[in-house]
């Protein structure tokens, strides 16, 4: 089982897949920790994890997935400095 997890600005959208068929998704305002481990119970063959975000990642959900999964891949936004525009 995958799990795929894309922090958005506003909206975390996630989705478990087996093979190349979405089994189950979900979309939360206020994605935690809590959320992640009651669905990591839920699905309990997940054994494969990638992360997207484009906003700040609690560090105990990344946490959770690297205890949990046997891969992880995690993105975060590059820093830009005060000079982006």
């Amino acid at each position: 089982m995958n799990l795929v997890i894309e922090i958005g600005n506003s909206r975390t959208k996630v989705a478990f897949f087996s093979s190349t068929e979405m089994i189950a998704s979900y979309s939360y305002e206020n994605f935690t920790s809590a959320v992640l481990e009651e669905l990591i119970k839920k699905f309990p063959g997940t054994g494969n994890a990638i992360l997207s975000s484009v906003a700040s990642v609690d560090e105990s959900l990344v946490n959770l997935l690297k205890k949990n999964c046997s891969f992880f891949s995690g993105t975060k936004p590059p820093d830009c400095g005060s000079g982006y525009k």
